[in-house]
């Protein structure tokens, strides 16, 4: 052999000397993509969570707002229904009070229909229009 056969055999140099360095290199290449891929998705879960929690913060509070609009409508129905009960008990013989109550009634029984959720089933008063009109 030559000397330079045995020089690269022996490990000292020659082509497989230069192969190991490029493999290095290429391992150190290798191991700052992963981190960059890796830290991307990182950012990427981090924008996502963030998203998701900020949908949820909108979830709760539309849900707290149909709850507070759904008790305040069943407070005016059941005024609504006492001031009915005293227009019938009176001797009324002008219709517009009448007319008037009944008008606000229709919009509250609308109102109530678009309210979600258990405010709108569980009043009773919801319950006994579900009945009359079956």
């Amino acid at each position: 052999m030559s000397g330079g056969e045995e020089a690269g055999r022996a490990g000292g140099g020659g082509r497989r000397g230069s192969r190991d360095r490029r493999g290095a290199w290429g391992a150190r290449e290798r191991d700052l993509a992963a981190a960059a891929r890796r830290d991307e998705r990182e950012r990427q879960k981090a924008e996502e969570d963030a998203r998701r929690a900020g949908q949820a913060e909108e979830r709760a509070a539309k849900q707290k707002e149909e709850a507070e609009r759904g008790a305040a409508i069943a407070v005016s129905l059941d005024a609504m229904c006492v001031e009915m009960e005293q227009l019938a008990a009176s001797d009324v013989k002008d219709g517009r009070p009448i007319d008037r109550l009944l008008q606000q009634a229709a919009k509250s029984f609308e109102d109530i229909g678009k309210v979600p959720g258990e405010a709108a089933t569980s009043s009773p008063i919801a319950t006994a229009t579900r009945a009359a009109s079956s």
